[in-house]
């Protein structure tokens, strides 16, 4: 039997895994962006719970919650100047 794929897993322990969205930053034009999470519950092992928090860009390190709003929002801006 094969070993399960973290998509199993996380299917197993209701858990969502997000895709990422083509990314392109409109500050600095890095394609990158990165999840942080809050510092979990403290619990080693079954039971962790860890939260998004918020996304980072991989290049300017400006955070951001959502990363489609945040592209759309920021293109509109710029194409206004």
């Amino acid at each position: 039997m094969a070993a399960p794929e973290d998509k199993d897993i996380a299917k197993l322990f209701g858990e969502k895994k997000e895709e990422k969205i083509p990314f392109r930053c409109p500050i600095c034009d890095y394609d990158e962006y990165y999840p942080v999470y809050d510092q979990g519950n403290g619990i080693i092992g079954p039971g962790y719970v860890s939260k998004l928090t918020h996304y980072v860009c991989g290049g300017c390190s400006v955070h951001f919650n959502d990363p489609k709003a945040f592209i759309k929002r920021l293109t509109r801006i710029k194409k206004k100047k």
